[in-house]
């Protein structure tokens, strides 16, 4: 499977299976503001939250092994919680 870096995102609309990745401006609010201009002296761009969402889709309907990933940090995650409550 392939990782999208944010430049995918930001040259042009893809389509990857029945997602489609647009590029469509988005509002960016003042906290997102700051991060997008401490990063763009290095010439890369965040992702928007709705270009975090589409890729995240992709990913967990195209690639089992994200979807595992995913889980196992959950399960880690709510077994942590819960066994502090004990």
């Amino acid at each position: 499977s392939t990782l999208l870096t944010p430049q995918a995102f930001s040259d042009r609309p893809l389509q990857e299976g029945n997602v489609t990745l647009s590029t469509s401006p988005t509002t960016i609010s003042s906290s997102s503001t700051s991060a997008l201009l401490a990063s763009s002296s290095s010439g890369l761009a965040p992702l928007t939250r709705e270009q975090l969402q589409q890729a995240m889709l992709h990913l967990i309907k195209n690639d089992s092994n994200f979807v595992n990933t995913l889980h196992a940090a959950y399960l880690e995650s709510f077994h942590a919680a819960t066994s502090n409550k004990l």
